[in-house]
């Protein structure tokens, strides 16, 4: 095999890992955030209705995808190099 063919296989595993552990960190953040963000209401001074109840439960959730996402891809190389 040349050296080239070597570099495409690399980049194409690595955007693979990119992919996959970006839908996987992503798809995390979006059935967990809201139950954290209740919790969090629960758990305030103010009660859960004061803290806002039900609504914006989703407000936030753009800025922890952004450090999930690529967090996904370490895990994922980081469990191929071990594995």
């Amino acid at each position: 095999m040349l050296l080239w063919q070597y570099s495409v296989k690399f980049v194409l595993c690595n955007l693979y890992l990119l992919q996959s552990g970006s839908l996987a960190g992503f798809s995390v953040d979006v059935v967990l955030y809201p139950l954290d963000t209740i919790k969090t209401r629960l758990q305030s001074s103010g009660g859960f209705r004061h803290s806002g109840g039900f609504r914006g439960i989703y407000r936030g959730l753009g800025s922890v995808a952004v450090g999930s996402v690529p967090g996904g891809k370490f895990v994922l190389d980081g469990a191929r190099k071990v594995g």
